[in-house]
C-alpha cells in the first residue's frame, strides 16, 4: 500500500523537533522509520502529505529536506518523462505478445517409412503451415486425418508447444512384419563359438547346458517339440518358435595395422568461400572477385546450410547454402609410435562401439601395439557376452517322423524285411 501511494524520505538537520511531531500526529499525518544520530533526523512519509508540513516550517523552524523517493507515482512520472524509451518497451513487448500468436516452427519425429517433405505437404494440404495463427490450430484433426490418409501410421501426436507445433508419428508396417515372423517355426542358434553362461527356455526344448561349448550354428533351443503318447513313443512333432534367454560369453581375436607412412594434408590458407542463394527457382552465387581458383591445387569441400526458411504467407522459400573450399598440399609423413598408438585405439573403440550397438556386452580386452618394419601392428582380445541368438527355420523334413519299417499290402503295419 505505501509503494502504491507513494512515499518519500526526509531529513531534518535542526528546529523543534517534539513540537514538529505533536503538529503532525495532531493533523494525522503518519510518520515511520524515524532514527536520530547526533546531526540529523530521518524519517519516512506520505508524498501527498508533504505539502501539509510546508505550515509548520515558520512555526518550529523545522525544513524537512527531500532525500529519497519510492513508490508508483514517482516511476510513473518517470516513465512519462523518458518517454521514448517507455513507448519502446511497450512496443516490444506488443510485438512480442503479437508473434507469440502464430506457429513458427513445425517439427516431425518417427517417421521411417514417410520422408519429412512427404508428411509436410499432406499437413499444408490440411491448412497447417509455418506463420499461422494459433487459434485456428486443430491438433485432433491432424491426428485424425493422418490416421485417415495413411494406413501405416498406427499412432499420431500432434503437440502444440508455445510457436512450435511438434507432430510424433509411430508406423505399424514393421510391428506387423514383427508379428507375423514371431509365428513361424524357428531355432535359435549360436551367432558364434563360445561358453554357455546361462539359459532359460521360454518356448521350444533347450539342447545345451550352463558351461557347455558351443560353435557358430549349433542349435541351443530348438523350434521342435515331440509329442509322446503313453509308451513314451513319438506320435507327433510340433514346430514352434523358440524363445528364451541365453547369454554366450566369447573371446574374439584384434587384428590391426597402419603403415607408417602416409600423405599429409598442410592447409595453406588460401580458402574461398562460396553462398549460393536459391528463392523460388531463383538460384546465383556469391564469391570475392579477388580470390581464383587454382586448378592445379587441391581442395576439401565443406557444405553448410546457413538459412533454410519457407514463408507460407509470401509464397516464398529461401535457402542460402555456404560452401567452403579449404586448400591443402599432400606432404610425406610418418607417424610416431604414439600417434600410431592412439589411432590403432580409436580404431578398437569403434569397433568395440559397433559390438555395443549389436546389443553385445564388453567385459575385458587387451591391446598390445608392436613397431614393424614398415607398419604399426595391433593385436588383442575382446571378451564379451552375447544375449541375441540368431533364428533358423524349421524345415518341413524336420517335422516328418522316421518309419523303420515298410508297410505290408493289407495295410497292417508288419515288418516284413
Amino acid at each position: 500500500m505505501k509503494w502504491i501511494r507513494g512515499y518519500i524520505t526526509c531529513r531534518v538537520a535542526s528546529g523543534k523537533w517534539e513540537r514538529f511531531m505533536n503538529l503532525c500526529r495532531h493533523h494525522e499525518i503518519k510518520l515511520w522509520n524515524v532514527t536520530m544520530d547526533k546531526r540529523n533526523v530521518t524519517f519516512c512519509m506520505y508524498s501527498g502529505d508533504y505539502r501539509i508540513l510546508m505550515k509548520f516550517v515558520k512555526k518550529t523552524n523545522v525544513v524537512p529536506h527531500v532525500c529519497g523517493r519510492r513508490g508508483l507515482p514517482f516511476l510513473f512520472h518517470r516513465a512519462v518523462r523518458d518517454w521514448t524509451f517507455t513507448l519502446g518497451l511497450v512496443l516490444f513487448f506488443a510485438v512480442l505478445r503479437a508473434l507469440s500468436m502464430f506457429v513458427w516452427q513445425i517439427n516431425y519425429y518417427g517417421q521411417q517409412e514417410y520422408t519429412k517433405e512427404a508428411l509436410s505437404k499432406e499437413v499444408m494440404s490440411m491448412g497447417v503451415y509455418r506463420g499461422m495463427f494459433r487459434g485456428d490450430l486443430n491438433c485432433d484433426g491432424i491426428e485424425r486425418s493422418l490416421r485417415e490418409r495413411y494406413e501405416n501410421i498406427s499412432w499420431v501426436s500432434a503437440e502444440e508447444k508455445g510457436c512450435v507445433l511438434n507432430i510424433k508419428i509411430k508406423e505399424g508396417t514393421a510391428e506387423k512384419k514383427k508379428e507375423a515372423a514371431d509365428t513361424q517355426p524357428c531355432h535359435l542358434v549360436a551367432p558364434c563359438k563360445g561358453v554357455v553362461r546361462s539359459i532359460v527356455t521360454k518356448e521350444g526344448a533347450a539342447q545345451v547346458k550352463r558351461g557347455m561349448k558351443v560353435k557358430k550354428g549349433d542349435i541351443l533351443i530348438s523350434g521342435i517339440v515331440e509329442i509322446r503318447d503313453d509308451s513314451d513313443a513319438v506320435i507327433r512333432k510340433k514346430g514352434v518358435h523358440a524363445e528364451g534367454e541365453i547369454v554366450l560369453e566369447t573371446e574374439k581375436k584384434y587384428e590391426d595395422s597402419i603403415n607408417k607412412s602416409y600423405t599429409a594434408k598442410n592447409k595453406t590458407g588460401k580458402d574461398i568461400c562460396v553462398f549460393t542463394v536459391q528463392c523460388n527457382g531463383i538460384r546465383f552465387s556469391i564469391k570475392n572477385p579477388l580470390k581464383w581458383f587454382d586448378n592445379s591445387a587441391n581442395y576439401d569441400i565443406m557444405n553448410d546450410i546457413c538459412v533454410d526458411e519457407q514463408f507460407i504467407p509470401l509464397h516464398t522459400d529461401l535457402k542460402v547454402t555456404e560452401k567452403r573450399y579449404i586448400s591443402y598440399e599432400q606432404v610425406p609423413a610418418e607417424y610416431s609410435e604414439a600417434e600410431a598408438e592412439k589411432l590403432l585405439q580409436n580404431r578398437l573403440a569403434a569397433k568395440m562401439a559397433g559390438y555395443e550397438e549389436k546389443g553385445y556386452k564388453i567385459l575385458d580386452h587387451t591391446f598390445a601395439v608392436s613397431r614393424e618394419q614398415s607398419s604399426f601392428q595391433a593385436k588383442g582380445n575382446i571378451s564379451m557376452e552375447i544375449s541375441t541368438m540368431r533364428q533358423k527355420a524349421v524345415k518341413e523334413e524336420e517335422l516328418m517322423l522316421e518309419h523303420n519299417g515298410k508297410e505290408d499290402d493289407d495295410g497292417t503295419g508288419a515288418d516284413h524285411a
